[in-house]
């Protein structure tokens, strides 16, 4: 049997021979027995017809008997170890059964995988003819298009010049608006700042409240104001319409004292929320989505807008998303004007067309500068 298992046999071989050894230890152990058996007998024999006479030989029969008794232990213990090597080897030739059939599985599954695997290969050459056969096709008609793409070509070369001359055309005709744009709000804006406010600055201040600190707010704050500037708010503000700015004064102090601590920082914040009215609103013409620069090149206007009056305004560009902005001194301005309302503004403008800003004042005329300088400058945010 080990010669058949093979290399797996080889085990099996070695206790083979341990086992053939110890068999002739047995036979020999048993030869020593049998002469020790007949030994006895012939001592018995002896010892029966002079056991009166030698009591030396009797003891000497017994302890040959102890002899053999010790032997017989020993081939009893032999025997014993040769039948559990023999139970070991019955044990190892079943596994070894069950992993040869295992084995025959695990290789009869491979033959199915090959045969599959075989088909499978049939059908890709089937599908490649298939495909080398529909690229001569495919050639053949592409040649085919080939002088009408051409003509397709030189037809859409065409397009693109008029397309561009139109784009020019159209460039040329924003540039002119913006022109009249400035023309007109020079003509029709009243140069009053300093002495009036408009109606859009005080509802710009009462929708910031309410939607920024809700209804409860706007009556905290309304009672921090006299009856004059309440009588004013409870009717209906015209936009454009003139009114105290002492008004607007007192209504912008109760709202920085009832929600900001007295602090100035709420105005900043009230000029960015103005912004976005502003240019979601009468002054939408002066935005584009996405296009902060597009915003900040138009703020002449926008504060010819907010301070009724020709306001002189200088823009140094120093990047695609960087700039200086220069105004001028135009009648009285308020300090917070400069410092709070125009960076607010800027702010609140560029983070509506999508852009990240960043504004610092940089110059003002409170410091015996000629103009207020803000330093403006964004970055898109990531969608």
């Amino acid at each position: 049997e080990a010669a058949r298992a093979g290399e797996h046999g080889r085990g099996f071989a070695v206790v083979a021979d341990e086992v053939r050894k110890l068999a002739d230890k047995s036979a020999s152990s048993t030869k020593e027995v049998s002469e020790l058996v007949h030994e006895i007998q012939r001592t018995v024999h002896e010892t029966s017809g002079a056991m009166d006479t030698s009591n030396q030989e009797v003891q000497k029969g017994v302890e040959r008997t102890r002899q053999a008794g010790e032997a017989m232990r020993q081939i009893l213990n032999s025997v014993v170890s040769v039948h559990e090597r023999v139970i070991e080897i019955s044990n190892s030739a079943n596994e070894m059964t069950g992993f040869v059939s295992h084995m025959l599985d695990s290789v009869e599954n491979v033959r199915g995988v090959v045969d599959e695997n075989q088909a499978a290969a049939q059908r890709m050459e089937d599908g490649a003819r298939e495909v080398d056969e529909a690229m001569h096709q495919i050639a053949s008609v592409s040649e085919e298009n080939s002088a009408a793409v051409e003509e397709v070509s030189a037809a859409a070369e065409e397009m693109h010049a008029q397309v561009e001359e139109v784009s020019r055309a159209a460039q040329s005709l924003s540039d002119l608006a913006v022109e009249l744009q400035q023309a007109v709000i020079k003509l029709s804006v009243s140069k009053k700042a300093g002495r009036t406010a408009r109606g859009a600055s005080f509802n710009g201040r009462i929708q910031f409240v309410k939607k920024q600190y809700g209804e409860a707010a706007y009556q905290r704050v309304l009672s921090h104001l006299p009856f004059a500037v309440r009588e004013t708010l409870a009717k209906n503000l015209d936009a454009n319409g003139e009114y105290p700015r002492e008004h607007l004064e007192t209504l912008t102090d109760a709202i920085r004292k009832e929600l900001s601590n007295g602090s100035d920082d709420i105005l900043r914040e009230m000029a960015a929320f103005r912004a976005q009215a502003d240019l979601t609103g009468n002054m939408a013409q002066y935005f584009r989505a996405g296009d902060p620069s597009f915003v900040m090149h138009k703020v002449d206007l926008i504060l010819r807008h907010n301070w009724g009056g020709d306001v002189p305004v200088h823009i140094k560009d120093l990047g695609p998303a960087h700039m200086l902005i220069q105004v001028e001194k135009v009648g009285k301005i308020p300090r917070e004007a400069c410092t709070y309302n125009n960076p607010g503004w800027f702010e609140g403008a560029i983070r509506l067309a999508g852009g990240i800003p960043t504004v610092k004042k940089t110059r003002c005329i409170y410091d015996g500068d000629p103009y207020c300088e803000y330093d403006v400058k964004w970055e898109m945010a990531k969608k």
